[in-house]
């Protein structure tokens, strides 16, 4: 099983070797509320969460 922390965390995508690939700070986040890549590359708030499913359009981009 896997999952976040509402309060919020880092989250590292690493190869084989460790090299890191990617990574996001995942802000805290209300109960039903989703953290999503938006088609630009660039992370917000899930209009419509998805789950198990490619994203949805509809990010709200997060003002960091």
């Amino acid at each position: 099983s896997f999952g976040l922390s509402r309060y919020g965390e880092s989250l590292l995508l690493v190869d084989a070797n460790y090299n890191l690939l990617d990574s996001v700070e995942v802000p805290a986040l209300e109960r039903d509320v989703s953290y999503a890549r938006a088609n630009d590359g660039s992370w917000g708030y899930a209009v419509y969460p998805t789950p198990g499913e490619a994203n949805r359009e509809d990010v709200i981009p997060a003002w960091n």
